[in-house]
């Protein structure tokens, strides 16, 4: 008896649990029935109402071999390398069929950026001629031209 008394009456909205602890050597299935009688607030039977539940347990006892040992250890990683390449496989299945989809969209998104640059072109920069050596800066052969002009 975990909680509540069966022998008393249950009023709606009451429970009683009931825990059984059992050791297993062997599989064994369980067939637990539950029975109740209704009655009325005066203790009454209430004729032509009963209630039952019955519910199945399996229990399985599983030898556990004690420890590991290194083939089993090696038995463990084959597996886990076995269902890593099957998702592997799995995943190769889903993507081969869209890179030819991939592939266009890429070949589609280059040839829109061609077309329709971010920035316009850059261009090239205008080099200077070099001024000899000893010749007077171009500012200040300017200004001595104006000034024989007039």
């Amino acid at each position: 008896m975990v909680f509540g008394d069966p022998a008393d009456t249950i009023v709606p909205g009451e429970s009683i649990v009931l825990a059984a602890e059992i050791s297993i050597d062997r599989t064994v299935r369980t067939q637990t029935n539950v029975t109740a009688i209704p009655v009325d607030e005066d203790g009454n039977e209430i004729p032509g109402r009963s209630v039952a539940n019955t519910s199945t347990i399996f229990l399985q006892a599983v030898d556990p071999e004690g420890i590991p040992g290194f083939t089993a250890g090696v038995r463990a990683t084959w597996n886990v390398l076995v269902t890593l390449g099957q998702v592997l496989v799995l995943a190769a299945g889903v993507l081969i069929p869209l890179i030819p989809i991939l592939l266009l969209a890429w070949f589609g998104w280059r040839a829109y950026r061609r077309r329709n640059p971010k920035t316009p072109p850059l261009q090239p920069p205008t080099l200077r001629q070099p001024v000899p050596a000893g010749a007077p800066a171009q500012e200040e052969t300017q200004s001595t031209q104006e000034g024989s002009d007039e």
